[in-house]
């Protein structure tokens, strides 16, 4: 089983200051609540003091890590969650859906009858196309006379 992770790119539009500058108005109207045991909470405390937006500094890294934090809590839209996954896997992944859907509401299949209604639609499926294969071949030979 594997974590769906997503890439987020870093906004290279802003430079690092205004990145860091954007944390304070959450700075200010205390918004940002911060661990009490947090190993670093001295080291950013200090940083974030010594902040002079005008300035160039050289230990700013941890304000940066928290800017890009902030940045990027909002989920980006992806239109096709399954765009990510092979062929196979998405074609499994929305048959499951689609079994899981098709039940009444309650408990949802676990994996091992899931697999089991997974081979049965396949099964269903094929047969179904067998008659509709039969039925044009039949169609087809009424219409020649044979």
């Amino acid at each position: 089983m594997y974590l769906p992770l997503m890439k987020l790119e870093r906004d290279t539009k802003m430079g690092k200051s205004v990145r860091i500058r954007s944390l304070e108005p959450f700075w200010q109207s205390q918004q940002l609540v911060f661990a009490s045991d947090l190993p670093a909470l001295t080291d950013f405390l200090e940083e974030a003091e010594r902040f002079r937006p005008w300035k160039e500094s050289t230990h700013d890294d941890l304000l940066d890590a928290l800017a890009d934090c902030l940045q990027m809590r909002v989920r980006p839209e992806i239109v096709d969650p399954d765009s990510l996954l092979d062929d196979e896997t998405r074609e499994q992944v929305q048959l499951d859906r689609e079994i899981q859907s098709q039940r009444p509401v309650g408990e949802p299949l676990d994996r091992a009858s899931l697999r089991a209604s997974r081979i049965l639609h396949r099964q269903l499926r094929a047969l179904e196309h067998g008659r509709e294969q039969a039925t044009a071949t039949a169609e087809i030979g009424e219409f020649y006379g044979t």
